[in-house]
């Protein structure tokens, strides 16, 4: 079972977000959301630990795009 962690830029951008869950093993998975209901599993990305997470998000958008510009970003690049 996967504990909610939150959700990248902590908003939605036209009803799609992208929640942060840690797994059991200590890994992280980041599962696309429209309007409150996942997107299929096969689009969701998941990585080693919240730390690798972290680190992918802010090398594929940058670390000076916070909230809605980060989420913006990461939906024409992940969907």
């Amino acid at each position: 079972m996967a504990t909610f962690i939150r959700a990248i830029g902590r908003c939605a951008v036209n009803g799609i977000s992208f929640d942060v869950y840690e797994n059991k093993d200590g890994s992280a998975t980041v599962r696309p959301v429209q309007k409150g209901t996942d997107f299929p599993r096969p689009s969701w990305r998941n990585y080693e630990s919240l730390e690798e997470l972290e680190n992918t998000i802010d090398k594929l958008v940058g670390e000076d795009l916070t909230g809605a510009s980060r989420v913006q970003k990461l939906k024409e690049i992940w969907l």
